[in-house]
């Protein structure tokens, strides 16, 4: 048998189904095991530590008592994601520092970079609601190691590159955004960028919280966004030697 969960919206509901899943569970020669569970009790939108349930005649501990973490993600008492994204930040500025100290070259410290810790960032970065500042705070930390991996000139800047890089874009589409407001649509371009091993920038959470879409929605939406960029990275880079690739 595989985890269960059992969402009630009453205490006396949750406590009877308790105590018929219990009694389900004995006939059956089983046992729950309520050390390894977890109880919470959400009153008017807050977490009411108040309110407990037993099974097996044990107590379930809450979580603010013990946190929790189920597929890949924690949860406690806060039901913020506050104390995640400032771990995330942590973990990148202390990975990109030990990846500096090692001895290896700059374009293998870019291969671990891209290979090792960037795959390490981009779970907690789709699974929790991570503020924008947060993922810019990371991309800037990035950005500072690798120029400096690469031996990029101090005169090359990324400003610079990123406003070309916008320019380029939004002027891509200026005749059909202007299209657009003249048969009396409100139009705007705005360009993301995700890189090609999945990592979101902070301009696609931008373009999301400008669509007013937030949490779980936000969440499979970058999902989608670097899965797709990966895969079609991945697409190109094992066709790079076919002609069609190639031509003038």
């Amino acid at each position: 048998m595989d985890d269960t969960t059992i969402i009630c919206s009453k205490e006396d509901e949750t406590r009877r189904m308790l105590t018929r899943l219990d009694d389900l569970m004995s006939r059956c020669r089983m046992e729950f095991k309520p050390k390894k569970s977890r109880s919470l009790s959400i009153r008017r939108g807050k977490v009411n530590e108040a309110t407990t349930f037993t099974v097996a005649e044990q107590q379930i501990p809450t979580i603010s008592q013990e946190p929790v973490k189920s597929l890949g993600r924690w949860y406690d008492s806060s039901m913020k994601d506050t104390r995640q994204g400032a771990e995330t930040l942590d973990l990148a500025s202390e990975s990109l520092l030990a990846i500096n100290k090692c001895g290896l070259q700059g374009k293998f410290k870019i291969w671990c970079l891209q290979f090792m810790l960037i795959p390490k960032l981009l779970w907690p970065l789709l699974v929790y609601d991570i503020c924008s500042s947060t993922v810019e705070a990371i991309e800037a930390k990035i950005n500072k190691y690798t120029r400096k991996w690469l031996g990029v000139p101090p005169g090359l800047s990324d400003v610079a590159i990123m406003e070309e890089a916008h320019a380029f874009k939004e002027g891509k589409y200026l005749d059909l955004t202007e299209l657009k407001k003249k048969d009396g649509y409100e139009a705007k371009v705005m360009p993301v960028e995700i890189g090609a091993r999945g990592f979101v920038g902070s301009s696609a959470y931008g373009l999301l919280s400008k669509l007013s879409i937030g949490g779980n929605k936000r969440t499979k939406a970058l999902r989608l966004l670097a899965e797709t960029a990966e895969n079609s990275s991945r697409w190109i880079w094992s066709r790079r030697n076919e002609r069609l690739l190639h031509r003038d």
